[in-house]
């Protein structure tokens, strides 16, 4: 009578057989597993060594070259090389001829900003058409006045220039005689009253200081009693 089979046994020896393929050294199984890459990629790697990446029958990839051969460089480092090569192969003549569209640009830019006549501030509304040449042709002439507030009353100041209240409207709190941009004047008016305000000056009507004449005299003759009672010992003098 023939022994029994033990199934544990054969089940057993079945495991041991695959479990010793799992732990294989051999150069197939240390491998890394196949890398994805993207097809512009594997173009580029298959332009570079004379070969590109191809698939077996079960459509997987296959093992790149670079895993297989330790010498041949990365994906990453042959993309950079290919750069760098294309970088230093350009055309010496495309940044000079970068460098003059750029300054032909630039030059528009100007010839356009000096033709833009109208001063625009924030807030403003406008159209397309006063954009234009002929609406800009209106901002480039000067308005002059036709007529002020003497063409109006026909006043002539320069007879009246002992009107002192009148022409300190015209003076600043200097002394200065206002610009017509502040008075409001024509040319014509303006010289009237600045030759009517000079006039006044001349003659003391109108003080050509920040403070009246007589204010000045009064400080003049305290630093004046000042300094004459000063004691011998020599004390400075308190002015104003």
């Amino acid at each position: 009578m023939a022994p029994p089979r033990v199934h544990c046994l054969n089940t057993g020896r079945v495991a041991l057989k695959n479990g010793t393929r799992l732990f294989s050294s051999t150069r197939t199984a240390l491998a890394d597993p196949p890398i994805h890459k993207s097809s512009a990629i594997e173009a580029l790697l298959g332009f570079v060594g004379g070969h590109g990446s191809k698939t077996n029958n079960s459509g997987k990839f296959a093992p790149m070259r670079s895993n297989l051969i330790p010498g041949m460089p990365s994906a990453s480092s042959t993309v950079n090389a290919m750069n760098l090569a294309r970088r230093s192969t350009r055309d010496p003549s495309k940044p000079v001829k970068s460098l003059a569209e750029e300054q032909a640009a630039n030059r528009m830019k100007e010839d356009l900003t000096r033709q833009i006549h109208r001063r625009w501030k924030t807030g403003d509304v406008y159209a397309p058409h006063d954009l234009s040449g002929v609406e800009m042709s209106k901002w480039k002439k000067r308005e002059r006045k036709s007529r002020d507030v003497f063409d109006m009353l026909n006043y002539d100041p320069i007879p009246d220039y002992k009107n002192f209240a009148m022409l300190a409207e015209y003076t600043s709190p200097m002394g200065r005689i206002m610009h017509s941009d502040e008075t409001g004047l024509r040319p014509v008016n303006q010289r009237k009253i600045a030759k009517a305000i000079r006039r006044a000056i001349g003659i003391g009507m109108l003080p050509s200081a920040y403070r009246h004449p007589e204010i000045l005299n009064m400080h003049g003759q305290t630093r004046n009693q000042a300094s004459a009672g000063r004691s011998p010992g020599g004390g400075a003098s308190q002015g104003y």
